[in-house]
């Protein structure tokens, strides 16, 4: 399989990606639900502008996985946050903990990973290892031009073995398990 990885970092492109994107995300809900904080019904519901502010937002880096100039992959690192790994809600939005880069005042540079996911028939082709490898390599860049040491978070389904062993082999530590309902969520840190 030949696939590329492309970071959506214009609005040309986020304009012309916005349609497979909102398609390819709402099929990741249906597909699995489980893996996910929000819902199908929540985000089928967006307007365009929307999804536009997702992939446009100068604090938010996504990714897509492409085959063919299909998505077959995303990922989103959002950051610098205002809060480190330990301080903020594992279940929080972190899409609300987005900070000012210029009134960081965090030593350390934390950045979430949210968003991850690829389809079903492209699991073990190491289409997830290489966007979570693009999307650490420019939030641990965008920490270093602010002079602050790099750590990223992302929280994990407990039971999500797959995402766990995929984000352990990326350098993931599990952090704190947290009850979510009738099952629990892992918060992960890359060492920082």
């Amino acid at each position: 399989m030949t696939y590329e990885i492309i970071h959506v970092s214009s609005e040309d492109l986020a304009r012309s990606y916005v349609g497979k994107y909102k398609e390819f995300r709402l099929l990741s809900l249906q597909v699995a639900p489980e893996a996910f904080a929000s819902n199908y019904s929540t985000e089928a519901a967006f307007l365009d502008d929307v999804w536009y502010e997702r992939l446009a937002n100068p604090h938010a880096a996504t990714y897509f996985a492409l085959e063919k100039f299909k998505i077959i992959g995303t990922v989103s690192m959002l950051g610098p946050l205002v809060y480190g790994p330990e301080d903020m809600t594992v279940l929080g939005n972190p899409w609300q903990a987005i900070g000012d880069k210029t009134s960081n005042e965090q030593a350390m540079g934390h950045y979430r990973m949210n968003g991850v996911f690829t389809l079903p028939d492209v699991h073990g082709q190491g289409v997830g290892k290489a966007l979570i490898e693009a999307a650490l390599q420019y939030a641990g860049g965008e920490a270093a031009v602010q002079g602050k040491a790099f750590v990223c978070s992302v929280v994990v389904e407990s039971e999500n073995s797959g995402a766990r062993r995929l984000y352990e082999r990326c350098g993931f530590v599990a952090m704190k398990e947290v009850p979510n309902g009738d099952t629990a969520v892992i918060l992960m840190t890359t060492p920082g």
